[in-house]
């Protein structure tokens, strides 16, 4: 679903700019080194990580607030999960956004409308809030025991672009970190050969991929026709998709082969060749690819700029599309030898 357009529209900028600086703030105080942590650090990560979930409760919670409690993108899993227990086929209904938005069908599969299928007693507002801060939480705890340079990815304007546009991109990368939860990723297949592409041997790779379908097949019986009606969803025309890779500059990723033994140059590659919707929200992996805490705070202000200038120009495709060029430098400017060790 393209994102409801929410982070361009501050009602209160300042103090949603307040809590972000907030949050900065504690991790550049909470996670100052590269190196991973001791057995004694575990538990200031898990302090660490409930703070982030934390923050990104209260953000979403008083954002959705603001627009009047609907659940953004989110509305249509959530809806879709609602319509089953009422015995209803959501893939035939139009009417699962909000009503602010226009009607359109379900384009998630059914893996995603039963991950979040306990959230469907509550309120739209505490569902998409409790999914965002448990993602959230997830994540940060991820990236301090497997990748503590990579935690300026929580302060990146892409991070909190899904935390307001109530997306699943901060899941799907706490699923790309780990082998076994990787299939998971079919909640959302566009991005999902990416958790394919992050894994360290073929052997994996198809591992992952059958597990993938093994988690589609095992839903079947829930809704046998929904493989179908999910097809036939997806392939009608609609808003205009990105993919970043077939525009001019965007060519210029190739490059990125030179690299292909690093799986950061694969996750690159296949984040640029699926179509996504022209925005910042499904853009969280980026931040994996910068191999040190400088260059990952560094990539992490560009991201701010170019969120800023895609707002105050209406130039978001292109503020996408150079993005993913700036992390094609930084992973360039990694040695050759080195490698980001993604999924494990």
């Amino acid at each position: 679903m393209p994102g409801d357009g929410t982070t361009g529209n501050f009602t209160k900028p300042s103090a949603l700019l307040l809590r972000v600086v907030i949050y900065c703030v504690m991790y550049t105080y909470l996670f100052q080194t590269d190196s991973l942590p001791s057995s004694h650090s575990r538990i200031r990560s898990v302090i660490a990580a409930f703070l982030t979930g934390v923050v990104v409760f209260g953000t979403s919670y008083y954002f959705r607030g603001l627009l009047g409690g609907h659940a953004g993108d989110f509305s249509w899993p959530l809806n879709a999960a609602r319509s089953l227990l009422l015995g209803n086929n959501p893939y035939k209904l139009t009417n699962l956004g909000p009503e602010t938005f226009p009607p359109d069908v379900l384009l998630y599969p059914m893996p995603a409308i039963l991950l979040i299928f306990p959230l469907a007693y509550l309120s739209d507002d505490l569902a998409v809030s409790i999914f965002l801060a448990i993602s959230s939480f997830l994540l940060a705890y991820a990236i301090h025991i497997r990748m503590p340079h990579c935690t300026p990815i929580l302060a990146s304007a892409s991070f909190w672009a899904c935390v307001l546009d109530a997306q699943w991109s901060i899941l799907l990368t706490f699923f790309l970190l780990f082998s076994l939860l990787s299939p998971l990723s079919v909640v959302k297949p566009p991005l999902a050969m990416a958790a394919v592409a992050v894994q360290p041997s073929i052997r994996k790779a198809i591992l992952v991929l059958i597990g993938m379908i093994i988690i589609c097949v095992v839903t079947i019986p829930i809704l046998q026709s929904w493989p179908f009606d999910w097809l036939e969803n997806i392939v009608r025309p609609r808003y205009r998709r990105l993919v970043v890779i077939w525009t001019i500059p965007g060519f210029l990723l190739c490059i990125a082969l030179i690299r292909w033994k690093d799986p950061a140059a694969r996750l690159l590659l296949a984040l640029a060749c699926f179509p996504q919707y022209p925005d910042f929200y499904d853009h969280v992996a980026l931040g994996l690819i910068p191999n040190t805490r400088k260059r990952g705070l560094i990539f992490a202000g560009i991201s701010w700029i170019l969120f800023i200038f895609s707002r105050l120009t209406g130039q978001r495709m292109w503020s996408v599309v150079a993005l993913y060029l700036v992390a094609l430098v930084f992973l360039m400017m990694k040695p050759a030898i080195q490698q980001t060790n993604l999924a494990k």
